[in-house]
C-alpha cells in the first residue's frame, strides 16, 4: 500500500477519532466525580486523624522509645570493644618497645660500643660561599649556599 493510500484510509476511518472522545468522556466523568471524592475525603479526615492519634501514635511513640534504648545498647557495645581493644594494643605496644630496646642493647654489647650515641652515623654538610651560576644549592641568609649534599 503506498503512502497515500494509507493517508485516505486513515482520514476516511473515524476510529482515531472516536479515542479522542472516547478519553475526552472518560476524562470528564472521572472530573464529574472529583467534588463527590473530595467531600467524601474531607469528612473522613478528622476521624482518620483522631483514629491515628489514639491508636497508632503510642504504638510509633513506644517503637521510638525501643530504637533509643537498641541505639544506645550498640553504642555501648562498641564503646567497650573499643576500650578493650585500645588497651590490648597498648599492652602489645608496651612489649614490642621493650623487645626492641632489648635488641639494640644486645646490638650495641655485640659491637662493644655503648648506648651513648659513639654508633650515630656521622653527618657533614657542605657549605660554597661563593656559588658558581646554574648551581641548585640553597641560600642560606649569610651568603653561603646549602648544596643538600650529605655524606655518611
Amino acid at each position: 500500500m503506498t503512502v497515500t493510500e494509507d493517508i485516505r484510509k486513515n482520514l476516511n476511518e473515524a476510529t482515531p477519532l472516536y479515542v479522542v472522545a472516547g478519553a475526552a468522556d472518560l476524562a470528564a466523568e472521572k472530573l464529574r466525580e472529583l467534588p463527590s471524592s473530595l467531600e467524601r475525603l474531607r469528612e473522613e479526615t478528622p476521624e482518620r486523624l483522631r483514629e491515628v492519634r489514639e491508636n497508632e501514635l503510642p504504638k510509633l511513640r513506644d517503637r521510638a522509645r525501643e530504637l533509643a534504648e537498641q541505639g544506645r545498647e550498640t553504642a555501648r557495645e562498641y564503646a567497650g570493644k573499643a576500650r578493650e581493644t585500645y588497651e590490648e594494643l597498648a599492652v602489645r605496644g608496651r612489649g614490642a618497645v621493650d623487645q626492641w630496646r632489648t635488641q639494640r642493647e644486645e646490638a650495641a654489647e655485640d659491637k662493644g660500643d655503648g648506648a651513648d650515641g659513639a654508633d650515630a652515623p656521622e653527618v657533614t654538610v657542605e657549605r660554597v660561599t661563593d656559588p658558581t651560576p646554574g648551581t641548585t644549592g640553597t641560600a642560606t641568609g649569610d651568603g653561603a649556599t646549602d648544596t643538600g649534599t650529605e655524606a655518611r
